[in-house]
């Protein structure tokens, strides 16, 4: 198990934020054998895949951002799509090949892989299926342990069905403790959503909501801000809806109706803009600003697709900018400054080369954060315990269990104090803060207690 907690009365200066990166999205593979390695900078074309994923699929690294292993999560008979898991030689693991009651990878997002919580050298690999197979046998999970065939991994256990019964996609959010996470699906032809708790103690379909549309097959994708507060779902039937995400409960709440059709939906890296792009000629991208007062009224036109086909999934990536697929094509459109307001965000269709890869119609899907389990930073004094997070932060700070009277201050590395006000359990930065290591202070009647914190 690998929970700690965290008390900082003397605070050692060496540490480095890299400890704490989010390299396991470094490595994309997707499509006809294509992928793309944000190791690099400029990113470079990856020509040596051997995955064919028609929609879905999920690629996962090490915190070095090496690759480990990759999937479409299950077959495409029909149209010779093979389902597997292929190692970072790009060879199927032993017991890595799928079938039908595994996935689909004709799924919008057909897989997700994140740790488990209990064994660092294990992953859990859930998937979904698809409608070309009746959508049979909901969600499940296998579990892949890196122990295993020598180091490059293999299969220890197989197709544990979670939920019965769901649509095309499904996603992971990092849970607000830092260690565990939220698998998300929804029913098909209900309004229902799981929250499918991942922790050390395993997997628990622990939350039901009835909340949102119902959901037909249309389902593209469902992705998470950076923080996991907001949850957007893409749907080219009903439209996209936006809602609010609860990291400790896995509450989903508070929809709102976004008049867009889209096949694939991003956030930006700070959570401040949404883009969809939409099925309805004349095919326009849009972006919504998540700041403003009224989010629907915010919708700004990008520009305009000159195909239907153009208009495939969308993934933030870990250089900052949003990359869309472009079906059946050597390209990659590129929103290059996603932050941007309006045109100057400089959304560039085929944008990014592949080389002589194709790509096709999904992306890898990722958990929103994969960061350890000391991101749940707590300290304790003789008056309370409170807890920061999430650690690494990348723009504000959360608190828990800090009462109002406490007397918090931050500071940088070299101990020079930092500005911010605090809005009820959120500590807001009056400037974005650079990269690197932070304190804060806490002081509650005569107990003081400092946390170290990592800015990414």
């Amino acid at each position: 198990m690998k929970r700690t907690t965290l008390l900082f009365i003397l605070l050692c200066l060496t540490a480095s934020s890299s400890l704490f990166s989010q390299n396991e999205k470094n490595i994309w593979y997707f499509g006809d054998k294509t992928g793309v390695n944000f190791n690099t900078a400029p990113p470079t074309p990856l020509v040596d895949g051997q995955m064919r994923a028609f929609e879905g699929c999920a690629t996962i690294s090490d915190t070095a951002g090496n690759l480990l292993f990759y999937t479409n999560g299950g077959p495409l008979t029909d149209f010779g799509y093979s389902g597997g898991i292929w190692n970072k030689n790009h060879q199927l693991m032993p017991n890595g090949v799928l079938n039908d009651t595994s996935g689909c990878t004709s799924a919008a997002t057909s897989s997700v892989i994140i740790p488990n919580p209990a064994n660092e050298d294990q992953y859990y690999l859930f998937t979904v299926n698809c409608h070309e197979n009746n959508l049979t046998d909901g969600v499940r999970y296998s579990i892949v342990d890196m122990n295993l065939d020598g180091g490059l991994g293999d299969v220890s256990i197989r197709d544990i069905q979670v939920l019965p019964n769901a649509v095309e996609t499904v996603t992971a959010i990092k849970h607000g403790n830092s260690c565990d996470y939220w698998v998300i699906a929804h029913e098909n032809n209900t309004s229902k959503f799981h929250s499918i708790l991942v922790s050390d103690a395993g997997v628990n379909d622990s939350l039901t909501m009835n909340i949102g549309n119902l959901a037909p097959i249309a389902y593209t994708q469902i992705v998470v801000n950076n923080s996991g507060s907001k949850i957007a779902v893409g749907n080219y039937l009903t439209g996209v809806t936006l809602f609010d995400f609860d990291i400790f409960t896995g509450i989903i709440s508070n929809p709102i109706y976004l008049d867009v059709q889209a096949v694939g939906v991003a956030f930006s890296s700070s959570g401040n803009y949404l883009y969809c792009n939409d099925r309805v000629e004349p095919y326009p991208m849009w972006q919504f600003d998540m700041t403003a007062s009224n989010i629907l009224a915010s919708k700004t036109n990008l520009g305009d697709c000159t195909e239907w086909n153009n208009l495939g999934q969308m993934l933030l990536a870990p250089n900052g900018k949003i990359y869309v697929t472009e079906p059946s094509k050597h390209t990659l459109g590129v929103i290059n400054a996603p932050e941007t307001a309006g045109t100057g965000s400089n959304y560039v269709p085929s944008g990014f080369y592949l080389s002589y890869k194709y790509n096709l119609n999904g992306l890898p899907n990722f958990a929103n954060s994969y960061s350890t389990c000391s991101g749940l930073s707590v300290a304790e004094t003789k008056e309370i315990q409170f807890a920061v997070y999430p650690n690494p932060f990348s723009t504000n700070i959360q608190l828990e269990n800090c009462p109002e009277t406490a007397d918090i201050h931050i500071f940088y590395a070299d101990l020079k104090e930092i500005s911010f006000k605090r809005i009820g359990n959120e500590l807001i930065f009056e400037q974005k803060p650079a990269s690197g290591i932070y304190f804060i202070q806490v002081k509650v009647a005569d107990s003081t207690s400092m946390l170290k914190l990592f800015c990414e």
